[in-house]
């Protein structure tokens, strides 16, 4: 009985010891989380408006200031950015690109690069405010420690890109791909070059820091080589193909009972040896072609009319009817001839593709306009203007003049204007196109969509 009772002792003790522990780390585990929840709500107390210490932006320290004290240093900091422009060197040229492009009229410009700086101090206060333990660790992190920041941004890489090689491109040798031509149906191959060219693709990176950082240390321009796509052994490759399609003699063009025929010596003139992705194929030079058939092409295609409407005091008086354009689709039209070389077609006679470009204000939907009168007018002075500009600014008015917006819809000025170059009428004249003032094609265009602003 007494050995019973002892063995039921030990397990009571046993018992006890269990509780006794569980009790207390849970007492431990309680208080540590009652500790963290002060911390917590001490932290986010004192840094109710303003950022907590060693707090940074993209290197700019805004620990213990407000948002309107940190937004102001950051503006201060872009201000020296937007100044300075991001410098890039090469041993020929030193070019800089401003985050603000002027455009090609003084009184415009555009953002290539913005920050979103409200955006960005939003995003830091919500994160210290925030009452989930879990960001506690964060927020010590940041006292202990401190935490940098990306600043948010916007940026047009792609342009930036096109804008520093059309700037920089032709520093260098540039390469050049073999070619062939024929005569009398002899083949002769030219020779590839291999080119230089800056290693665009670093200097963009580094772009991407220096916008990140806020930094605007000069960039140096890496010089690298250039080889070229198409090779003379690619074209050697492709010989008895060549050799097979030009021992061709008809090729014909045909839209509907039209009917042409290209000489030899002028198709020939289209053939290039064309790389999609890790294939080379004998194809067809679409700025050759299109060059080739331009007469061909003014006798198919059709402008595109919208229907139009003269105003005479505040009635509208005359409707001009809509029609239908046709264009060649150059594309599709030379497809067909690449697929008639791939399968060898024992002659070239190949349809010309159009497609129908549908106007945007046909005849019914003027009736549905309701245009019952004027709403509003707008007048500039030209007077005193060079005579090309004047010349320019009246072929803008008689392009746009009837153009019908219907409710809802957006006018573009520059699509309304459409091709903007000597062969549509206009003359050169003095623009502002970046840094410099220049002569080009339609200016003085810029009074016009002043006018209708």
């Amino acid at each position: 009985m007494k050995i019973k009772e002892c063995i039921e002792c030990i397990k009571n003790n046993k018992n006890y010891e269990i509780m006794k522990w569980s009790l207390l780390i849970t007492t431990i585990f309680v208080i540590i989380f009652i500790i963290l929840l002060s911390i917590n709500f001490t932290l986010n107390y004192l840094s109710k408006d303003i950022f907590l210490p060693k707090t940074k932006i993209s290197g700019i320290s805004i620990g213990k200031l407000n948002q309107e004290e940190a937004r102001n240093k950051i503006e201060n900091k872009l201000d020296f950015v937007n100044r300075n422009g991001f410098v890039y060197v090469s041993d020929n040229k030193t070019f800089i690109i401003y985050p603000t492009i002027k455009a090609i009229e003084k009184d415009t410009s555009y953002s290539l690069i913005s920050w979103r700086i409200d955006e960005s101090l939003n995003n830091i206060l919500e994160l210290q405010n925030n009452n989930k333990i879990t960001n506690l660790f964060s927020k010590i992190k940041i006292i202990a420690v401190g935490i940098d920041y990306n600043l948010l941004y916007n940026w047009n890489e792609k342009q930036h890109l096109e804008i520093l090689k059309n700037n920089l491109n032709d520093l260098l040798n540039k390469k050049k791909e073999a070619s062939f031509n024929i005569i009398d149906k002899e083949i002769n191959i030219i020779p590839e070059k291999i080119g230089q060219t800056f290693n665009f693709e670093k200097a963009i990176k580094n772009t991407e820091l220096q916008i990140k950082n806020l930094n605007t240390k000069e960039i140096k321009l890496e010089i690298i080589k250039d080889d070229p796509i198409i090779t003379s052994e690619i074209i050697n490759s492709k010989f008895n193909k060549i050799l097979e399609i030009i021992n061709k003699n008809n090729f014909y063009l045909l839209f509907g009972d039209n009917k042409w025929k290209i000489e030899t010596e002028e198709w020939y003139k289209w053939l290039k040896i064309i790389k999609d992705e890790d294939q080379y194929y004998l194809g067809i030079n679409k700025e050759l072609f299109n060059e080739s058939i331009k007469n061909i092409k003014e006798e198919i295609e059709i402008e595109v009319q919208d229907a139009k409407f003269k105003i005479e005091g505040e009635k509208v008086t005359e409707f001009i009817n809509n029609r239908n354009g046709i264009i060649v689709n150059i594309e599709k039209t030379i497809t067909i001839i690449e697929d008639s070389i791939k399968n060898n077609a024992p002659e070239f006679i190949i349809p010309i593709i159009t497609d129908t470009i549908e106007p945007n204000i046909k005849n019914n939907d003027v009736n549905n306009l309701g245009i019952i009168e004027i709403i509003g007018t707008g007048e500039s002075i030209f007077a005193g203007s060079p005579n090309n500009r004047i010349h320019n600014i009246n072929i803008g008015v008689n392009t746009i003049n009837g153009t019908l917006i219907p409710p809802g819809k957006e006018f573009s000025l520059i699509k309304t204007l459409g091709e903007i170059d000597g062969e549509h009428g206009y003359k050169e004249e003095l623009v502002i196109k970046g840094d410099k003032t220049q002569p080009e094609y339609g200016g003085g265009l810029c009074q016009i969509g002043t006018t209708i602003f």
